[in-house]
């Protein structure tokens, strides 16, 4: 009689951020039997009272692929119940009487076997708590299913996580071709669900410190005064750090490095400069090698001070901000957006820096229409990989909200770039990855659900169903 066939269901925590695929592996060991499954939890076609490894893999465009730590189990034969009709009929004596008296002889033994299994695990859980990958086996007819079998997998291999605390980065992700009837689940019931995904479920804070729980106390007071919000601090472990010009400088910035699809510092975010921190922001877009600077905030906004003008105002004149002068060479105004060439010099050397200020997004909303931002990021995309050597600079005036919309966005249509209609966007996971390394990117609803309206829209102009641009919706 051939054996039976069963599958397993695995749970495992989801891993953080965007991937390209998900990979689920089971190797039986006995057989050199390797089954791959992919974007799936489900491992089917398998042989009962087998050995089987099981992991997973992640594959991330630009990134190599990274492994999961093995575990490994045995699967449990599950009987068909048809098959009872064939077990040849003994006596009571042997069917009823026999099996009775062992099982009463046997249940004193199996307590204390209990007993010192559940001492021996109590205390070896004290002694040792390497390996996390417990896992239970629940019968369910045909289907057995592992229960927490493999750990959080880490598609940042260069990212260390901060004194050796282990957060939880989930991801949710979609197919592209489900991305309008995700959206209309998002807008319906007046946003209930969006106001869930958001705020329930989405921004709880993630529990990283802040920069200024590892300063002395002394120097407290003047980092509080280089923060243009008090409550926009940057993350230390991800936070840009200057090189202190002397003894009584931190190196404190409110920047910080930001992951992106090719580099784990891919971009820079940060708050717009003040009249203290000028300074400090040509530092910072020195010693980075910065060469690209987003701008996506005015200057003044309905009578609000939002960012200090850090270049000088006319062109060709030369302003000195700490040991950098700075020239405007140029200037070429478009419809959305203002080009500066910059020319930095600091001793004898000189850099040639691009300053692309978007015009058309006022703080806290969205653009009105989403053509001309999506035009725009693409645009500094095709710029970047041939003209930019370092991070991507980006601010607004926090360098949180608009910021936060713009590099999700970045990263997201490269990724719908180079996958079908059937690949998956994970818009969720992305936001929470970038909230990893600062605080409140992607600051509200409204910011939230537009990334959701650019993909949708980039779906329907691709597969023919859109002929508008979409219009900033004023409902959020």
């Amino acid at each position: 009689m051939s054996p039976i066939l069963k599958e397993i269901e695995v749970d495992f925590d989801q891993p953080y951020g965007c991937f390209e695929r998900l990979i689920l592996i089971c190797e039986a060991t006995s057989l050199k039997q390797r089954k791959i499954f992919i974007n799936s939890t489900v491992c089917t076609d398998l042989i009962p009272k087998e050995y089987y490894r099981i992991y997973v893999e992640t594959k991330r465009i630009g990134w190599e692929t990274v492994t999961s730590e093995i575990v490994e189990t045995r699967l449990v034969f599950i009987s068909n119940d048809n098959n009872n009709e064939n077990m040849k009929k003994g006596s009571f004596v042997q069917s009823v009487l026999i099996p009775t008296m062992i099982g009463i002889l046997l249940i004193p033994i199996l307590i204390v076997l209990a007993a010192f299994i559940f001492v021996y695990r109590r205390r070896r859980q004290k002694h040792s708590n390497e390996r996390n990958n417990q896992f239970t086996i629940n019968h369910r007819n045909t289907t057995t299913k592992l229960s927490n079998i493999v750990n959080q997998v880490n598609i940042f291999p260069h990212t260390k996580q901060t004194n050796s605390k282990k957060h939880t980065f989930v991801s949710r992700p979609i197919r592209i071709k489900d991305l309008s009837s995700e959206y209309e689940q998002l807008i319906a019931n007046n946003y209930y669900n969006l106001s869930d995904e958001f705020h329930a479920r989405f921004l709880i804070k993630l529990k990283l410190r802040n920069s200024l729980e590892e300063i002395p106390e002394f120097t407290q007071c003047n980092q509080l005064l280089k923060n243009r919000y008090k409550d926009i601090i940057p993350y230390e472990h991800s936070r840009v750090k200057l090189i202190p010009i002397d003894e009584c400088d931190s190196g404190y910035i409110n920047a910080n490095f930001i992951t992106g699809l090719h580099n784990p510092r891919e971009y820079i975010a940060c708050q717009g400069p003040l009249k203290t921190t000028i300074n400090d922001h040509w530092q910072m877009i020195w010693e980075q090698n910065v060469t690209f600077i987003i701008m996506l905030t005015d200057l003044i906004e309905r009578g609000t001070n939002k960012c200090e003008r850090y270049w000088p105002s006319n062109l060709e004149d030369v302003e000195i901000f700490g040991n950098i002068s700075v020239c405007v060479t140029a200037c070429v105004n478009m419809n959305s957006y203002d080009l500066r060439s910059i020319q930095l010099k600091k001793n004898d050397e000189t850099r040639s820096i691009k300053h692309y200020a978007f015009k058309m997004w006022d703080d806290h909303t969205v653009p009105t229409n989403s053509d001309m931002l999506i035009d725009f990021i693409r645009l500094i995309r095709s710029k970047y990989r041939s003209e930019c050597h370092g991070p991507i600079l980006i601010h607004c005036s926090a360098g949180v909200g608009r910021s936060g919309t713009f590099i999700a966005l970045d990263r997201l249509l490269q990724q719908f770039d180079k996958v079908s209609f059937y690949g998956y966007l994970d818009i969720y996971g992305t936001v929470l990855d970038m909230r990893r390394c600062r605080d409140k990117m992607v600051q509200n609803e409204h910011q939230y659900l537009f990334i959701y309206r650019c993909l949708k829209q980039e779906y329907e102009k691709r597969s023919g169903n859109s002929n508008h641009a979409i219009i900033a919706d004023d409902h959020v």
